[in-house]
């Protein structure tokens, strides 16, 4: 089935469809880190991917564009791709690794349809990503900041109402971040105009919530989400609890910050100058301020600190730096505001992504300073790179009487890539200083060469503040662009992923496009090699 039998050509300008249906280069919000991924939109594994998807669906899946974008989320779930955020990714792939998502469709082929393991929320966007502009549909991928995941929905939603009056029931999460998709569709069946509608394959609920119901989610109207229009379909209150729930501090009563930041990649910005604190910001299309934290959200100040449960005029804690990095030392502070109090607890908690604690690390007792080392949480930054610290005072039976929480999520240094091109091959010198007192083991390094090609290599050990410095070497193959963007990650036992990406040019290319070598190779060792082949 061609995928233009179930989209629509409403895209205006050439610039638009440049950029979200073949634009292969993305980068995409993951907490305190940005990864650069290729979508590989043109690649003929993503086209085999897409008319093998079709055939999961019924004929009435794929009647437009609407109900064949909301299959696509069904499809990747339960096809595609096996989610897992328990850490054990012993028997598949860590979901930190990818950095492209051609590599993941072909082993789903070339496993006839068995799903790959595995992915987390921004791998599972990505994909969806990549398979709505192949199917001539534009997308793009969004990142949204403290995101509430409401487990109450009934069948028709209506139950989520209590999310916007009351309190965030225990039960349910608050994600540090969530990633979904974006798919710009005209929507005649709610009578408005085209415009962006939020479609998630993440598996997170059923749709509708009911046994045997399979997971999916959208596409959700986006302006209907900032107008606070409670449609049950299309799981649009759903997603409008993600940004929009109004959940209370059980402890103070205080509102809690959700959607704090929703952002992706600013159109038209080429690979070289991407850069973490510099997205798109785009939470003002998803609510309209209407507090003093909501207004601070929408204006360009990024990244984000969480503040949780203060009491107006009570205590704040705060971070020297805000936004610390992996390896830095940082500060906890706090101010009293019109209080004085002795007996003050802070205490240190190590916070998965979706928000679950995974353990208390330290308390540290009648102090209004606490200086944090980097060995304070380095045998911790495997796990997770977020660290909530709450301040509190206690009465007499144990219970907070003043409450404060700040969350802090470790940025991470990109690996510096240098490229070069010489004829046919692109020669990238991959530079990566290890943040941490303690060597870097297990260091894994994974590349998405041109062509689609993706190779995932082992290295040495990276020494305690060591720097790392390799060569990888691709050539350009007769698919290449161009121009490309060549993604890359670098894995370790010690840490979460460091991101990087090489951009270049192809001036020549040869029937043998791919990655060919990784090494400790120099970069005039590369040119000669590249001028013998000329010469040959």
């Amino acid at each position: 089935m061609s995928s233009k039998d179930v989209t629509q050509r409403q895209v205006t300008s050439s610039a638009f469809t440049d950029e979200y249906i073949n634009n292969n280069y993305g980068f995409i919000w993951v907490g305190g880190q940005a990864i650069y991924w290729n979508y590989a939109v043109g690649s003929d594994v993503v086209a085999e991917s897409v008319r093998r998807l079709a055939d999961l669906m019924s004929p009435a899946e794929r009647t437009n564009a609407v109900t064949y974008s909301r299959a696509l989320t069904r499809v990747i779930n339960q096809h595609v791709l096996l989610g897992r955020w328990d850490g054990n990714y012993g028997d598949g792939i860590e979901p930190t690794r990818w950095v492209g998502s051609e590599d993941i469709l072909r082993l789903w082929l070339q496993s006839g349809g068995q799903k790959v393991r595995y992915g987390q929320c921004w791998v599972f966007a990505a994909l969806l990503t990549t398979l709505l502009r192949a199917s001539d549909i534009p997308a793009r991928t969004v990142t949204n900041y403290e995101s509430h995941h409401d487990r109450g929905l009934t069948s028709d939603g209506t139950s989520v109402l209590r999310q916007f009056d009351n309190i965030v029931q225990r039960d349910e999460d608050q994600w540090n971040f969530h990633v979904w998709s974006e798919a710009w569709l005209e929507r005649p069946d709610l009578v408005q105009p085209a415009d962006w509608n939020a479609v998630d394959a993440t598996p997170q609920e059923p749709s509708p919530l009911a046994p045997g119901q399979p997971y999916r989610s959208g596409p959700a109207y986006v302006p209907f989400i900032r107008s606070n229009v409670q449609l049950a379909n299309y799981d649009t209150l759903f997603i409008l609890a993600e940004v929009n729930a109004r959940g209370v501090c059980p402890i103070t009563g205080q509102p809690l910050q959700i959607g704090t930041f929703v952002v992706t990649k600013k159109p038209g910005m080429e690979p070289s100058l991407y850069v973490f604190n510099n997205p798109e910001i785009i939470t003002g299309n998803y609510k309209i301020p209407t507090t003093k934290r909501d207004s601070e959200s929408a204006s360009p100040s990024f990244p984000p600190t969480y503040t949780g449960c203060e009491r107006e005029g009570g205590m704040r804690i705060n971070s020297v730096p805000p936004n610390p990095r992996v390896g830095e030392d940082f500060v906890i502070t706090v101010t009293e505001g019109n209080v004085s109090v002795e007996d003050i607890v802070i205490r240190m908690e190590l916070r998965s992504y979706m928000g679950e604690s995974l353990g208390f690390i330290r308390n540290f007792t009648g102090t209004r300073r606490v200086d944090v080392t980097e060995s304070d949480y380095r045998p911790y930054v495997d796990e997770s790179s977020v660290f909530r610290f709450s301040v509190g005072v206690y009465n007499e039976s144990g219970a907070f009487i003043l409450h404060d929480a700040l969350r802090i999520t470790l940025e991470y240094d990109m690996v510096q890539v240098d490229a070069m091109n010489v004829a046919n091959t692109i020669a990238m010198t991959l530079t990566y200083t290890n943040p941490l007192s303690v060597p870097m083991t297990g260091v894994v390094v994974n590349v998405a060469g041109p062509d689609y090609s993706y190779a995932s290599m082992a290295q040495p050990d990276i020494p305690a503040n060591g720097r790392f410095t390799s060569t990888v070497t691709v050539q350009c193959g007769n698919n290449t662009d161009s121009n490309v963007m060549i993604p890359v990650s670098l894995d370790s036992n010690e840490t979460l992923s460091a991101y990087g990406s090489g951009w270049s040019s192809c001036s020549e290319r040869s029937s043998n496009g791919g990655i060919v070598m990784l090494s400790e190779i120099s970069l005039l060792q590369v040119m000669l090699l590249s001028l013998l082949t000329l010469c040959m």
